[in-house]
């Protein structure tokens, strides 16, 4: 119980010298130890490096599922560690939807089957989609949010000490600058040696943590680089699907093909002709 009332004590007056050195500060009868400009040029880089990670973040997710029910129901889930419920996605409800309908045609109708392709195919999209959700999640989303529920975090926990430990550091200074005795004096002296070599000691854990925050950082590039083609793979996959899909349904109802596939293949027939013009001469 004694050292539970010391140590309470001790963290009392810590506070309260601390707190009585902020206040000094602020109304300007108290020295402040400043921090070197390329450590203050790496707090705001680390800061301004959260504030963006925490936007790209919400903005991806929100991209992700935009459903808000849904988002905070998966947070939860995850936090328990619970795998979130698998749904159907838009598209492959839209399929489920062709299909029930297609069934409820005669076998004979070319809508009806029209339908059932189109469904089928739908309902590979969302398939695609949910691969493209996987991909993103894995190699874009879970990293950055683990950066900043780690490295930055850690990084911050620690340069809040930094503030306490420059506190003490100057609460100590103050104490020995009015020091009325020569007793006082060494005592103060001594706190003030124990204070600096705390806040040294403390500035330099907090500097190799933002340090490593800023390094962790541009691997965001190659984070960035994995979310862009996995959402070019997921494009490609569905023009490719499409586009079969379309040119079936054309070919089975007896249509020609869209004006731009027409374009297109006009084009390539003009540049083989005058390619070959060009080759001949």
């Amino acid at each position: 119980m004694a050292a539970d009332g010391s140590a309470f004590k001790q963290a009392f007056l810590s506070t309260w010298h601390r707190t009585k050195q902020y206040a000094e500060e602020k109304a300007g009868v108290s020295e402040r130890t400043g921090f070197d400009p390329s450590f203050e040029h790496l707090v705001q880089r680390v800061d301004a490096t959260r504030s963006a990670s925490e936007l790209v973040l919400s903005k991806t997710e929100t991209f992700l599922e935009p459903n808000p029910n849904r988002r905070l129901e998966a947070s939860v889930l995850t936090l328990v560690g619970r795998k979130p419920q698998e749904r159907m996605t838009e598209m492959e409800l839209m399929g489920a939807a062709m299909c029930s309908a297609a069934e409820s045609l005669p076998e004979s109708s070319s809508y009806g089957v029209a339908l059932l392709k189109t469904g089928k195919v739908y309902a590979e999209l969302g398939q695609q989609w949910c691969h493209f959700q996987s991909k993103c999640l894995e190699s874009f989303v879970r990293p950055v949010r683990q950066f900043l529920g780690s490295d930055v975090k850690s990084a911050m926990a620690e340069k809040k000490k930094l503030a306490s430990t420059r506190l003490d550091f100057d609460a100590a200074r103050s104490k020995v600058r009015k020091a009325s005795t020569g007793e006082k004096q060494m005592a103060a002296e001594a706190e003030l040696q124990r204070a600096q070599s705390a806040f040294d000691r403390q500035l330099e854990v907090t500097q190799l943590l933002l340090e490593s925050c800023v390094r962790s950082c541009e691997e965001h590039v190659h984070r960035l680089c994995a979310l862009v083609d996995a959402q070019h793979a997921y494009f490609a996959a569905g023009a490719e699907i499409t586009a079969n899909l379309g040119r079936e349904l054309r070919r089975n109802a007896g249509l020609e093909p869209p004006s731009y596939v027409q374009a297109m293949s006009s084009g390539g027939s003009e540049g083989g002709s005058s390619g070959g013009g060009g080759g001949g001469g």
